[in-house]
């Protein structure tokens, strides 16, 4: 019989994830003028919901990161003319964050990139009256295995967004063929509790915080094989097939092979616009 996995609740995550991150984690690189060009490209992720939500690259949009971590998902917006606001629960990991964005701004061409960075709880943070035109998370959500707690943080994503913007959460493929040997195994950082997310369970969760239009995007086809471990033969072997597998876009691919193979999922909503004159 299976054993069923405990619920932790949102102060506990918390607190874990401050533990984990104290002494070590999100260590700040070294920053080089390619890496600000491939800031500017930004990446595949990046591209895709951008070209979803129809948002402008080179414009200055707003955008709210819960869990932002070392900055890696949001300086790439900051440099493309974003004002951007991370908020993280670890002191220690948004001060590297801070580390990082210096280095940013040390090899910055023309104005220096707009992060504003928050030590806070996420569910107790008041947004600006306009809201963000982009409020989003990677690899934060699953973590909360409880399925009303996800629903507060996504209802709060959603209240912290204006009319008209969008909401993303791009959390680990719980159906991939490896999903079950990472758990096993521990590969790719396992040390705190995820849920198995499909398709499914995101619709289900931003349509009942209030979002509309929710697409699901798979993403990082064969992402899986970059964290198996093996032979130096295999895990050149395994990074030659993941190569290959981006050259393809998924939408070729039938959904149910897209589903057993992608290693994320990028799910965008929309907050749904209030006409006044209706109410």
């Amino acid at each position: 019989m299976k054993k069923k996995q405990s619920v932790i609740s949102d102060s506990v995550v918390t607190d874990t994830w401050r533990r984990e991150l104290k002494e070590s984690g999100y260590e700040t690189p070294k920053i080089s003028r390619w890496d600000y060009i491939k800031f500017k490209l930004l990446t595949r992720a990046w591209r895709r919901i951008l070209r979803h939500t129809r948002l402008r690259r080179c414009r200055s949009h707003r955008a709210l990161e819960f869990g932002c971590g070392g900055g890696a998902h949001i300086v790439p917006l900051a440099v493309n003319g974003w004002a951007c606001t991370g908020i993280d629960c670890s002191p220690e990991v948004l001060s590297r964050a801070q580390q990082y964005v210096k280095r940013v701004n040390e090899v910055c061409v023309g104005p220096k990139i707009d992060i504003t960075l928050k030590c806070a709880d996420f569910l107790n943070y008041k947004p600006p009256s306009e809201g963000f035109d982009l409020t989003f998370q990677f690899g934060v959500l699953e973590h909360f295995l409880d399925s009303e707690e996800r629903f507060q943080y996504v209802r709060k994503m959603l209240d912290c967004t204006r009319p008209g913007g969008f909401i993303v959460s791009a959390v680990p493929n719980g159906c991939h063929v490896l999903r079950r040997e990472q758990r096993e195994k521990g590969l790719g950082g396992y040390n705190i509790p995820e849920i198995d997310y499909t398709p499914e369970m995101i619709i289900h969760e931003m349509e009942q915080a209030g979002g509309c239009k929710v697409k699901v995007l798979p993403h990082d086809l064969f992402g899986y094989l970059k964290v198996k471990d093996g032979s130096a033969w295999q895990l050149r072997t395994n990074r030659i097939l993941y190569l290959l597998g981006q050259i393809p876009l998924p939408k070729l691919f039938p959904f149910r092979f897209v589903k057993r193979h992608a290693y994320w999922w990028i799910a965008i909503a929309k907050k749904p616009v209030i006409d006044n004159l209706a109410l």
